[in-house]
């Protein structure tokens, strides 16, 4: 039984990343699974329930490429970087997933405080202590996240795009440092 449910999950991901939430209907994943929708609707009453358990399981092994190498930086800068670094890894290595939960923090999905809630320790742990050292740009907390994760996309587009240029480490670092670019402080960078 767990396996129908395993393949009208892992069915849905990839209809969802790949046509959004609105024009994936629960009888097309239910086809593509291989199951009738009677059995779609035993397992996940309603195709909000498939979305949110998504949600869960892409954000759980998201969580284990979140922090990886975090540690090995002291610099807000060195932190910052390696974060976006590790999303970019993570959306080279489980694309979908990554299409998946970008297209739920953009959706309605999540209320303005729950997406907050999401980037709570990227706001807590980096954005916080680095306007204190003035490192960003005079700007709400919430507006620097806004700004670095859709130049972010942006980026892990052109890399899924041009698969070839993510694995050249000066071409990665160049980019993803126009991210950082976009919202630190010249002023307090260029005084370091």
């Amino acid at each position: 039984m767990e396996n129908k449910k395993n393949k009208i999950l892992k069915t849905a991901l990839k209809l969802f990343a790949r046509h959004g939430f609105r024009e994936t209907t629960t009888s097309q994943i239910a086809r593509e699974s291989g199951v009738a929708n009677g059995t779609l609707f035993h397992y996940f009453p309603t195709k909000d329930d498939i979305i949110d358990t998504l949600f869960l399981l892409c954000s759980l092994n998201a969580e284990r490429y979140y922090r990886k190498g975090l540690k090995n930086y002291r610099s807000i800068k060195g932190k910052f970087m390696q974060l976006l670094r590790n999303w970019l890894e993570f959306a080279l290595d489980n694309t979908e997933q990554y299409l998946f939960i970008n297209l739920y923090l953009t959706s309605s999905y999540l209320s303005k405080d729950e997406k907050n809630l999401v980037f709570s320790e990227f706001i807590e742990k980096i954005i916080e202590p680095g306007e204190r050292q003035k490192l960003f740009k005079d700007s709400p907390p919430e507006l620097i996240v806004e700004v670095t994760s859709h130049l972010l996309h942006v980026l892990i587009v052109h890399f899924l795009d041009n698969r070839h240029k993510a694995s050249d480490p000066e071409y990665v670092e160049r980019a993803l440092s126009f991210i950082w670019d976009s919202v630190s402080n010249p002023q307090t960078i260029s005084s370091q």
